[in-house]
């Protein structure tokens, strides 16, 4: 019994290697592909969708930033391979899904659940990742350069790849409960040439550098596995247990 335990953990870990090489691949090669798409609210994804009436997919930007089913041979087989490898194919109705959906943000592709995102750890991308990535280009941008850098709740790494190119640290830490979160931010961070650490947590208990920065992007909803059911005002010192009396703190 102990040997097939560990024989599937085996199989599990291959997997997730695969898997992550090939999110990985499938973000250069939308990025080789020129694809651009803006993350949208879920009531104007919706709005869309009802306005034009289209059911299929014509296109990439159909296919990972509207979630429409598609046929086989409209994307190239580089690309369904990919998605097969990340075990990021759905059949329905006779046509193909992506579990995955990608935005783009800059210089740089993100990607997050697939439309409609209600999994129990699905993972978003949408106007408050801009709204998040803006602010802390902003803000970092007043920040020393160098030091150690961790984001709390990292979802799919956008603010962690925005404030390591805002203030190139020398360190970076991603840490989220959702399992399914690392997954995205590593291949994100990857595809956009950010290295960094990522550590399963909702603090800094697990986290042994002396930190400089800090940052988390704090949703009115209730996060992961109901862990974290806080409001926008929350005292962000007071949910990790730290002072960081001598960081640049943002919430």
């Amino acid at each position: 019994m102990a040997g097939l335990t560990m024989a599937t953990a085996q199989v599990e870990e291959s997997f997730s290697a695969t898997a992550g090489r090939a999110r990985i691949e499938l973000l250069e090669r939308l990025r080789g592909a020129g694809y651009q798409f803006v993350a949208p609210s879920v009531a104007t994804h919706r709005r869309v969708l009802r306005r034009d009436g289209q059911t299929t997919a014509r296109d990439l930007r159909d296919v990972f930033g509207w979630s429409l089913p598609f046929s086989r041979t409209l994307l190239e087989p580089g690309l369904i391979d990919c998605l097969a490898a990340a075990g990021a194919l759905r059949l329905r109705d006779g046509l193909l899904v992506s579990t995955l959906r990608a935005a783009s943000l800059s210089q740089d592709i993100f990607l997050h659940s697939a439309f409609p995102a209600n999994a129990p750890d699905a993972v978003f991308f949408g106007p408050d990742s801009y709204r998040f990535a803006n602010f802390l280009a902003h803000e970092l941008a007043k920040a020393p350069r160098g030091g150690v850098l961790l984001d709390i709740g990292c979802g799919s790494g956008v603010g962690g790849v925005v404030a390591a190119r805002s203030m190139q640290p020398s360190q970076v830490i991603l840490t989220d409960l959702n399992p399914t979160a690392l997954d995205f931010a590593r291949a994100n961070a990857a595809a956009a040439d950010v290295a960094a650490r990522f550590v399963r947590g909702d603090g800094v208990a697990s986290i042994n550098e002396v930190l400089d920065v800090l940052h988390g992007g704090i949703n009115r909803r209730t996060s992961y596995e109901g862990r974290l059911d806080l409001s926008v005002d929350t005292d962000l010192g007071k949910l990790i247990g730290w002072d960081g009396a001598s960081a640049h703190v943002t919430v």
